[in-house]
C-alpha cells in the first residue's frame, strides 16, 4: 500500500500528518512524499519524522522548480507506477486535514470491489470545522455543479484528495508509465485525475470523513477567484 502526499510549504502539519498516519499501523505500507520545491522548514520536518522513525518505509522526491499541485501529483503517480508493484495507492493533502483513521476501512471497500474510494464531505456522518462560511458555500456550490455537469456514478465530492485507488485501474487511465500527464497545475488537478479513471470505467465509492481545518498550521495555498475560474472553464469547455 502507498500513500502519496504532495507538499508544498506545510511546516509542522506535514510532521503531525505522518505521525497520525503512523499510529493507524498499516502494514506494508510505503509513503512518498513530493516536496515541490517547498521554502519553508517541510523538509525539516519530514526529516525528523524519517529520523524518528527509522523502521517506515518513507521515500522524498524533491522538485527543483515548484510545479503546483498537478505536477507533484504527475511526479508521484509516474514514479509508484514504474516502480512500485502495489495493490492500492492512496493520495492524501499534506496538511494534516484528512483523518487517516480512515484508511483501514477505504481499504475494506477497495478489498471488496471498488476502483476508486473517496473520503467525501458529504456523505451521512461527515463533518467540516475549522473552515469560514464563505469556503463551505463555495465547496458546496462547486458540488452541485460538478454533479450537473459531470454526474459520476457514485461521486458526490469531485475534490478532495483523500483517495485509495487500485493499481489496475491507474493502470487503465494512465497506460503510459514512462509519464503521468496531468494537464491541470493546481487543484483542479483533483477533478481531473477522477475523471479520467471513471472514464476508464472506474467503480466509485465514498466514505464520510471529518476534516478539522483548523489542523492546519500554515495558510492555504489555494487562490480562490482563480480556482473558481478554471473551475468553470473546467465545467463548461471539457
Amino acid at each position: 500500500i502507498i500513500v502519496v502526499i504532495p507538499v508544498y510549504n506545510e511546516g509542522k502539519s506535514i510532521y503531525d500528518l505522518l505521525c497520525n498516519i503512523n499510529k493507524v499501523g498499516v502494514r506494508n505500507l510505503a509513503l512518498i512524499i513530493i516536496n515541490d520545491k517547498s521554502t519553508d522548514d517541510s523538509l525539516d520536518w519530514i526529516n525528523k519524522f524519517k529520523n524518528d522513525n527509522k523502521g517506515i518505509c518513507l521515500q522524498v522526491i524533491s522538485h527543483e522548480d515548484n510545479l503546483g499541485l498537478g505536477g507533484a501529483l504527475n511526479t508521484g503517480l509516474t514514479y509508484c507506477l514504474k516502480n512500485y508493484n502495489f495493490n492500492i495507492l492512496f493520495t492524501m493533502d499534506g496538511d494534516n486535514t484528512h483523518d487517516p483513521s480512515l484508511i483501514p476501512n477505504m481499504i475494506n471497500e477497495i478489498n471488496s470491489g471498488k476502483d476508486i474510494v473517496i473520503a467525501s464531505r458529504y456523505r451521512p456522518g461527515a463533518k467540516v470545522s475549522g473552515i469560514p462560511r464563505h469556503r463551505i458555500f463555495l465547496s458546496y456550490c462547486a458540488r452541485i455543479c460538478y454533479s450537473i455537469f459531470w454526474n459520476l456514478k457514485g461521486v458526490r465530492d469531485y475534490t478532495c484528495l483523500f483517495r485509495a485507488h487500485t493499481k489496475s485501474i491507474l493502470d487503465m487511465a494512465f497506460p503510459n508509465k514512462d509519464e503521468v500527464i496531468l494537464k491541470e497545475k493546481d487543484f483542479l488537478v483533483t477533478t481531473e485525475i477522477l475523471r479520467v479513471i471513471m472514464k476508464s470505467g472506474g467503480v466509485a465509492f465514498e466514505v464520510p470523513i471529518r476534516i478539522n481545518y483548523s489542523n492546519k498550521i500554515e495558510v492555504s495555498n489555494m487562490k480562490i477567484f482563480k480556482t473558481i475560474i478554471r473551475t468553470f472553464k473546467v465545467l463548461l469547455f471539457k
